[in-house]
């Protein structure tokens, strides 16, 4: 039941996206993420597809914002 804008219609308003965020990064703190199936993502992404949310880091950081957030690439 994994919840991602390519597989099942996400959040929508600035306010569900910034919590659904929320709850991914309390999942990594907790060290309890979910398991990703990479290739049907990427089978999924090569048709297209609208991302929630754009995360801005530094260029050289080390901490991925799909790993932070729990949310799988993209």
């Amino acid at each position: 039941d994994e919840l991602h804008p390519i597989v099942e219609p996400g959040p929508s308003t600035a306010a569900e996206i910034f919590a659904w965020l929320d709850e991914g990064n309390g999942r990594w703190v907790q060290g309890v993420t979910r398991p990703r199936d990479l290739v049907a993502w990427r089978q999924k992404a090569a048709k297209g597809w609208t991302p929630l949310a754009l995360v801005v880091t530094c260029a050289d950081g080390r901490a991925d914002p799909e790993v932070l957030f729990d949310a799988g690439p993209g």
